[in-house]
Parts: C-alpha cells; structure tokens; sequence
C-alpha cells in the first residue's frame, strides 16, 4: 500500500531488518544473504525474546540496496559475556560491505557476519558465474 509506505517515510521510519521469519510451529526461516553497509550505531535498549524484559542492545544502521535499515544486537549473550555477532563484527573492517545472514545448525541457529566473498563455515563462496564444477 503505497499510500502508507510514504505516511512512514515522512516519518523517517527505518524498518527491521528481517534475516528470518517465524511461522506458527516450524522453525525460522532464513530470508537470505544481505549485503549490507554499517552506517552507524547507537545504544539503546530492545525485549529480550525469551524473556519479554528490556535488554541493552546495539542497534545498527545499515544500508541495503539503497534503503536503510535497523536491526538491534543485545549488548552480553546469556552468560554476561559479550554477544558474539557484537564480536565478530569488530573483527571486520568499518568501510566494507558485509553480508548478514541468518544460518541454521542443528537445532539452534546464529547470524552470521562476513566480508562479501568471505566463506561460510568452510563451505566456499560460488559465483554465479563461475561454473559449479570449476571451469573442467
């Protein structure tokens, strides 16, 4: 609806980023790689999922495709200790895109960081196009 698309951006609404979605007794969803830009980030608070209590959280800005977005890290994981998406983001550099993706291992899942081109638990990155079988 286009008409309320543009009521929110006079309000300067920035949506969720969405790396999963929930249906109703299956597991999340990945929605894909994202290649994103970190814009900038900013402290504030966001509801712990298993909870419902306020947590603090890094909320990142980034860009995709052109639109902005937002997506909240909490600041300590479970054990106190600093929330490992916080972590390996510090690893990466500022000024590179960076690929976001929800990834699904066992019974859990995680968003993993990483440069674009970069591997995914040792599983290389294929190009589209390249050829699968390696150009034999």
């Amino acid at each position: 609806m286009e008409k309320f698309s543009e009521i929110l951006k006079k309000q300067n609404f920035i949506p969720l980023l969405k790396l999963a979605t929930k249906v109703e007794g299956q597991a999340p969803q990945s929605t894909g790689e994202h290649i994103v830009k970190i814009l900038e980030t900013k402290e504030g608070k966001k509801k712990n999922y298993k909870t419902g209590q306020d947590i603090e959280a890094i909320w990142i800005l980034v860009e995709e495709k052109g639109q902005k977005f937002k997506y909240p890290i909490p600041l300590k994981d479970d054990n106190g200790q600093p929330h490992y998406l916080l972590q390996r983001l510090a690893e990466l550099p500022d000024d590179k895109e960076i690929i976001l993706q929800y990834v699904r291992k066992g019974a859990r899942g995680y968003i993993d960081a990483r440069l674009v081109g970069e591997e995914i638990d040792g599983i290389p990155i294929i190009d589209e196009e390249e050829n699968i079988d390696g150009g034999f």
